[in-house]
């Protein structure tokens, strides 16, 4: 079983572009991206240390032996998966009220949601894709 780890190199240096600005500036960087509403900082540096964590041992561990691989691949797939199931249970939830708030009041950038969503869907379809093909 071959797996090839370009993918695994991809996936860290996206970990890291988003990780590592929020991590170290969480109202700066959703500023960045158009997102005015309030930040939890410790709930970002939270999710951004997620980012850093996996990115990383992506970044390291892409020369894993094949069994290695198999295995972070179907923590990835689990990974991708809730956080999908969390956008859309999200947008679900915010879907009728006026501003798309959260229960705290908080208002959601819809433009955010279906980014972050696809961008979720589309390293789930990779990581199936590679794992289906591993065997």
């Amino acid at each position: 079983m071959s797996i090839t780890t370009s993918p695994f190199i991809l996936h860290g240096i996206v970990d890291l572009a988003i990780g590592v600005p929020l991590w170290i500036a969480p109202k700066k960087t959703w500023r960045f991206v158009g997102y005015n509403g309030p930040v939890d900082e410790l709930g970002n540096r939270l999710l951004a240390s997620a980012f850093l964590a996996i990115g990383l041992a992506s970044l390291w561990g892409h020369k894993g032996t094949a069994q290695e691989l198999k295995l972070f691949i179907q923590f990835k797939v689990i990974w991708s998966f809730l956080a999908i199931f969390a956008f859309i249970v999200t947008m679900i939830q915010t879907a009728n009220r006026p501003g798309i708030r959260n229960p705290r009041g908080d208002e959601y950038e819809p433009l955010l949601l279906w980014t972050g969503l696809l961008v979720f869907i589309l390293f789930n379809v990779m990581w199936n894709c590679i794992l289906w093909k591993s065997g």
